[in-house]
């Protein structure tokens, strides 16, 4: 699956799906966006993503800097996927927080 490095403003109108290592991370982090007036949604997680957890966020990719801003400070490890219009999901480095490795 390819990495793509995609600015926000060049996919306005799409998703990202959060990934999170387990489902604590996951609470804590829907927690910390909504404190953050950051519209979200709890989702399935992606087949495709590795993780503990079950569940993933889904928010506006015009969101997806500032919500990326706000786990970072948590020290959150997060990946970042794009969802395309097709429902396939492709990770996006661009946003990845320093511990999402």
């Amino acid at each position: 699956m390819p990495k793509t490095n995609h600015a926000p403003e060049q996919i306005d109108g799409s998703k990202y799906i959060l990934v999170l290592p387990t489902t604590h991370h996951t609470l804590l982090a829907e927690s910390l966006l909504q404190s953050a007036n950051i519209h979200y949604l709890p989702v399935p997680k992606p087949q495709k993503a590795v993780s503990d957890c079950g569940m993933a966020i889904q928010i506006e990719a015009g969101d997806g800097v500032r919500a990326a801003d706000v786990l970072k400070n948590k020290k959150l490890k997060v990946k970042f996927f794009l969802k395309t219009d097709d429902d396939e999901i492709e990770p996006v480095e661009l946003l990845e927080t320093p511990q999402g490795e």
